[in-house]
């Protein structure tokens, strides 16, 4: 490990294999049976549920997934909550938040009192599997139970796949906002092919920051710094082409709203590049290609052979 570290993160070595992305289950398809199953089953409010087969545009969805402070990432909460708010008090966006289990208390009592002042659950809603286990819409709070085959600290409840609506999250989402402490949550994140924002990547160190480096410079992840004013990407559309001139210049100079063709509400002001989608659904096949070469290096070591160069040298 010593030498791995020697000679830098991204050096590659016989003894480990360098992926595009952390190895996921995220496909079109896992999504929309996790929509359907939230549904079913009443883990998200429905006003987060869109009616399809309307055309009159809905608010921006925005899923925003917390994580906790660890050696190579530490939290600022008031600034977090401050920038989330701009959300729905500027954006106009309507918000979903889950925690993981390594979310700090502070962070989870700042959302809450956040919550209390929003007080409408269908601009925020909040999901805390470690919170003693509730029915959506009622005040009614049970004990926590820890079932054994469930994920998270003991097993508890809330991170049972019938109770837990994060990948529903996912799917329901327009956008997604990630902490920049957690390396699953931004690659889940990535494979929906969603525009993905990082929360608090200024804070990040060592290697968590030349990985946020290296999808920010792909065009893959932006900073989360959302607008202070309404910022409305110009779209040219019959109506405007009706127009007047004047009336147009009027709107573009207003001072209540930024109009950019490039404009991005959610990160920083000014024009950003397209966003590149190409590790949408790709963790299945990743994890298909790694288990094939695996497979292969394996058997030329048992038979005694050379491994083939284009195994041997590949990055998945």
């Amino acid at each position: 490990m010593k030498n791995l570290a020697a000679l830098g993160l991204m050096k590659d070595q016989k003894n480990y294999f360098r992926i595009n992305s952390t190895l996921n289950s995220i496909t079109p398809k896992s999504l929309q049976l996790a929509r359907t199953k939230a549904l079913d089953n009443n883990l998200i409010p429905k006003s987060f549920f869109r009616d399809t087969s309307s055309s009159k545009p809905s608010d921006t969805i925005v899923a925003v997934l917390i994580g906790g402070p660890n050696e190579d990432c530490s939290h600022h909460t008031e600034r977090m909550v401050h920038r989330l708010a701009r959300l729905v008090d500027v954006q106009n966006c309507r918000v979903m938040i889950t925690f993981s289990q390594r979310t700090a208390d502070n962070t989870r009592k700042a959302i809450a009192k956040w919550q209390e002042q929003v007080q409408d659950e269908s601009k925020l809603f909040v999901y805390d599997p470690m919170a003693p286990s509730t029915t959506l819409g009622s005040t009614t709070s049970q004990t926590q139970v820890s079932w054994p085959n469930a994920p998270g600290p003991k097993g508890v409840e809330g991170f049972l796949p019938d109770r837990n609506p994060y990948e529903a999250m996912l799917a329901l989402a327009d956008k997604i906002v990630v902490t920049a402490d957690s390396v699953s949550m931004t690659n889940e994140a990535l494979a929906t092919g969603k525009p993905l924002y990082i929360l608090g990547g200024e804070l990040a160190r060592g290697k968590l920051k030349v990985f946020h480096r290296y999808h920010t410079d792909l065009n893959m992840t932006r900073a989360f710094r959302p607008g202070r004013i309404p910022i409305l990407p110009m779209q040219p559309t019959p109506t405007m082409s009706t127009t007047s001139s004047s009336t147009r210049s009027e709107a573009i100079s207003s001072k209540s709203s930024q109009y950019n063709d490039t404009a991005d509400p959610l990160s920083y002001p000014g024009d950003h590049p397209p966003w590149n989608t190409t590790l949408e659904g790709k963790g299945p096949e990743e994890a298909k290609r790694l288990a094939e070469r695996l497979l292969i290096m394996r058997e030329c070591r048992l038979a005694g052979k050379r491994v083939p160069g284009h195994i041997a040298d590949a990055t998945c």
